[in-house]
């Protein structure tokens, strides 16, 4: 069953997932030094795309000001931001509700099958 996607802008979000299970990203991986200009800023570090997508629903312009000072992400502006946001939760809702429809229609093995 596919999951049905809400914009063009997920679908590049599940491109992501490559990255990680790709052979030559696990072989030439390195850890990055603190001062990395590339490491995850600490708004974004160590959230799964629901809870980031839930805590950049909540920004206003002056927390987003601070959280992104000097980066790059500023070009996208805190309302588009806020959009990408907003497709990425209602994706994550579509993706569970397929799932548990998936799963109700899927005999349980302690159901057996009426004949």
């Amino acid at each position: 069953m596919r999951t049905p996607v809400v914009s063009g802008i997920s679908k590049r979000l599940y491109r992501h997932i490559s990255q990680s299970v790709c052979p030559w990203n696990v072989k030439f991986s390195q850890e990055l030094a603190e001062d990395s200009p590339f490491r995850a800023r600490e708004f974004i570090a160590g959230k799964d795309a629901v809870t980031l997508a839930t805590d950049i629903l909540a920004l206003d312009q002056d927390a987003f000001s601070a959280a992104f000072r000097k980066s790059e992400m500023k070009r996208a502006k805190l309302a588009g931001l806020q959009r990408n946001a907003s497709v990425v939760r209602a994706n994550c809702r579509i993706s569970e509700a397929t799932i548990t429809v998936a799963r109700a229609g899927t005999p349980q093995p302690h159901h057996r099958p009426s004949d």
